[in-house]
């Protein structure tokens, strides 16, 4: 629940907090305050960085965050490629900040997969499996609940 974010207060904070943000918008959306954030890409070149999300999270807002009174914390942020919208007079428009989340999510449920080699191989033995008659269903001598397993006896099964 948020309760009185000066949505400024928090933007101008992260602004000079961190030389890996180049640019901070804040807004309402579900009862949150998330930041919009556009990296400081110059930032991860120079220093090596890959990894700029887990980068965002360890480095920047994890001791953002320990700074800031409990209701104004950081839970999650949505990282942008391109400058935040503004007016003509260039204060931010936060209104298209939902705008941008929307888009963003969509990215995720495109490229839910992970590239990675481990990834691949694993997918690609799963499938040959299923070609070659083997099955995902539970054995009959195992009851799953809530993502355990118990093994009983066949003659328990009744």
């Amino acid at each position: 629940m948020v309760k009185n974010i000066n949505p400024v207060e928090v933007e101008m904070k992260l602004d000079g907090f961190s030389g890996a943000i180049k640019e901070a918008g804040v807004f309402m959306h579900k009862r949150r305050a998330p930041p919009v954030i556009l990296p400081d890409y110059n930032f991860f070149v120079r220093n090596g960085i890959d990894n700029i999300r887990k980068y965002f999270r360890d480095v920047v807002i994890s001791p953002f965050n320990a700074g800031m009174s409990s209701y104004k914390r950081i839970m999650q942020f949505t990282l942008v490629n391109s400058e935040l919208p503004r007016t003509r007079l260039s204060k931010l428009q936060r209104f298209k900040f939902e705008e941008l989340l929307v888009q963003k999510e969509n990215e995720k449920t495109t490229s839910d997969e992970p590239d990675t080699k481990e990834y691949h191989a694993i997918k690609s033995f799963i499938e040959s499996a299923g070609r070659h008659g083997y099955s995902a269903r539970p054995s009959p001598g195992i009851r799953h609940f809530d993502g355990l397993a118990e093994q009983i006896k066949p003659d328990r099964l009744h």
